[in-house]
């Protein structure tokens, strides 16, 4: 474990003294997660309590989804930034195998059973999503979208129709 920690002080010295001398005595180009920055060659070799130069950093303001809405005429400035943070809910888990990993055949049940559950669930939703987009096409034939808009969102839904009937078909095989 030390030989590790050795190896990385003299990997890391090492690259440093690269950087010198390909950059130059005058200038070291120092890059953080804020971008780039030329700093003068003192300033690498400062001391440790003393502060370097920092970027101004803007101000954040962070809305949550309940906020009150904004004025039509609202317009944020440059030192504020818009950050949407959605709400927390349940972590989704996935069940994973808890077999023997050299058993094939019951890896291979346990694949072909997350691929069921997988296909069930793209059933069970696509019903919804097809009920969800015919209600748009409709509302997008009032509104008067183009014809070309039209045949691209009836030829989605029919693919997502053809799919879910694929899955189904596969499925009632299965068993």
């Amino acid at each position: 474990m030390k030989k590790r920690y050795l190896l990385l002080a003299v990997g890391t010295t090492l690259t440093l003294i690269a950087m010198y001398y390909l950059l130059g005595d005058s200038k070291v180009q120092a890059v953080g997660a804020v971008g780039t920055a030329k700093l003068s060659k003192h300033l690498m070799v400062a001391p440790p309590n003393a502060a370097l130069p920092t970027p101004p950093i803007p101000i954040q303001k962070v809305t949550q989804p309940n906020d009150e809405a904004k004025p039509a005429s609202y317009a944020p400035s440059e030192q504020e930034v818009e950050v949407y943070i959605p709400p927390i809910g349940q972590s989704v888990t996935s069940d994973s195998y808890q077999g023997d990993l050299d058993d094939y055949e019951s890896y291979q049940a346990y694949g072909d059973e997350q691929e069921r559950k997988l296909k069930q669930a793209f059933i069970i939703a696509a019903k919804d999503k097809v009920k969800r987009l015919e209600a748009l096409l409709q509302r997008g034939r009032e509104e008067g979208i183009s014809e070309e808009e039209l045949t691209f969102a009836e030829n989605k839904i029919a693919g997502i129709k053809q799919m879910s009937e694929q899955l189904q078909q596969e499925l009632s095989e299965e068993n």
